[in-house]
């Protein structure tokens, strides 16, 4: 598509602060004018011209430009630091442009993802539900609004045509100039459970796609930059007069929301701080790895429960204060409760605040058997990165779906890289899955026991529950195994290590 006879790159020398760059009329620094695709630099600042063409309304036109910073993909982002983008864009007759992004582009590798932050764009319509496979909902980042999608695809990539994850944050109000935070960005989606691997580039980006003809118009960006440091961002005023004369609800962003969102999450460090300190093991850390069916000792007994959080866990947790009894919980992320719902993580602070121990169940509850090494390693990820954001702690302790795994392989040998000591399934199955809960049923496999230690297999939900379903059987087996002298204890106890990395 020939989108603008002239597009002019742009790589910031410094000679616009950083505080005027908005308000700044004309480029600034070196510039280089390019007519068709091509890959260069200027004073180590990268830049892209990609224009595919089409002769007929069959071929979909697209026109990209990006400039920006490019890694090595050996660092996460966290690793290499805090990183802010400086944007001004300037719009000039604009027509029949189908679908745009303009805002941030960048890879990661290990995993393969390919991430849009989109502030603006040149279409009519802002980016819809058609950019993910999953829209995880509508977040407050680096002081505004976005809309977060999640996609997998098939495709060209850095890695050649293979399968990779697509990650977007769509502003909700565009705005033609001003600091985007990439890092806050990179933060959220973490804990949404979409993880990031290593840096391969950050970049301004301009893309404009067609699926017909008679595109045409000009998109300038007189400042683009993408730094690692501190934000200098003063861009306020520029937003605040964009505002007036606009007249919309458009968040001005700028540094006084930047430090607000950092002291809301200073806060959130203390706090979750003053958690950890509340719950100490006091075990070893385990070394190695193997599966579990039972305690080490004679008359202990650890009562677990699978697919939590759910609409039930509260009732469970009560039962078991009553009782002054810990379980062990194995979570999931994708199933009752998604772990981006705050509901998520405030069941799973209470479960670890009120001294219970939080296992992985994997993200989505799928057969690890029937998948691979990398496969396998993106279930632990996204599910101890959701832990990890809500208590501070990466579990140790797993349980595979199904307990499916002892003796495969793949499945062992990947649990122990990731750092997984224990694979805990189960000496007692009551089949609360399967039957709905039968108490008699439960009692009848409860009363077989004749002091060995004991790990027993509980759910959360399952078809056909009920809070009082689900208490009646819980009720049960707390009441008959305290007859039988057996001593409730957590997985930590029940295998004397630390359930935590």
């Amino acid at each position: 598509m020939n989108y603008t006879k002239l597009i002019q790159f742009l790589a910031i020398t410094g000679l616009v602060s950083a505080q005027s760059f908005c308000s700044s009329t004309g480029h600034s620094g070196q510039s280089v004018t390019e007519y068709s695709n091509t890959v260069g630099n200027i004073n180590g600042i990268g830049y892209e011209l990609w224009s595919d063409s089409g002769s007929n309304s069959a071929t979909v036109a697209d026109y990209l430009c990006r400039s920006g910073l490019s890694f090595d993909s050996t660092q996460t982002h966290s690793q290499i630091g805090h990183m802010y983008a400086d944007f001004k864009l300037v719009k000039q007759n604009i027509q029949n442009v189908d679908y745009s992004y303009v805002g941030i582009y960048g890879w990661t590798k290990n995993p393969l993802v390919e991430y849009y932050i989109v502030d603006n764009w040149l279409s009519q319509y802002r980016p819809g539900d058609w950019v993910g496979d999953t829209k995880h909902g509508d977040f407050m980042i680096d002081g505004a609004m976005y809309t977060v999608f999640e996609n997998s695809r098939y495709g060209p990539s850095i890695e050649g045509d293979t399968q990779f994850k697509q990650y977007f944050s769509i502003r909700q109000q565009p705005r033609d100039c001003g600091t985007i935070d990439i890092t806050a960005h990179f933060q959220q989606w973490e804990k949404l459970g979409m993880r990031m691997g290593n840096m391969h580039e950050a970049k301004v980006l301009g893309e404009a796609g067609s699926n017909g003809s008679g595109t045409s118009g000009t998109a300038d960006f007189p400042y683009a930059k993408v730094y690692i440091g501190s934000s200098n961002d003063n861009s306020n005023n520029y937003q605040q007069q964009q505002q007036q004369q606009q007249n919309n609800d458009q968040n001005n962003g700028g540094q006084w929301d930047w430090w607000n969102s950092w002291n809301s999450n200073n806060d959130y460090q203390q706090q979750q701080q003053q958690n950890n300190n509340n719950v100490v093991s006091s075990y070893p850390k385990g070394s190695g790895f193997q599966f579990y069916t039972q305690c080490k000792n004679r008359n202990h007994w650890a009562i677990t429960y699978d697919d939590g959080p759910t609409q039930y866990a509260d009732s469970i947790l009560d039962l078991l204060k009553k009782y002054n009894i810990k379980a062990t919980f194995f979570l999931v992320g994708n199933m009752y409760i998604k772990s981006y719902d705050s509901e998520w993580t405030r069941i799973v602070k209470r479960m670890y605040n009120e001294g219970h121990v939080i296992g992985s169940h994997t993200y989505s509850h799928n057969d690890l058997t029937q998948m691979s090494s990398q496969q396998i390693i993106q279930e632990m990820q996204q599910l101890e990165d959701a832990v990890y954001n809500a208590i501070g702690k990466r579990p140790a302790f797993m349980r595979p779906p199904y307990g499916s795994g002892n003796g495969n392989q793949t499945v062992m040998s990947t649990l122990q890289s990731f750092g997984i000591t224990a694979a805990c399934t189960w000496y007692v199955d009551p089949m609360d899955w399967d039957n709905g809960g039968n108490v008699a049923y439960a009692k009848q496999e409860f009363s077989k026991l004749n002091g060995e230690g004991v790990i027993s297999l509980n759910h959360l939900e399952y078809n056909g529950s009920s809070a009082q379903g689900i208490i009646e059987l819980s009720t049960a087996e707390i009441e008959l195994m305290l007859a039988k002298g057996y001593k409730p204890v957590t997985m930590e106890e029940c295998l004397g290590m630390s359930a935590y990395k």
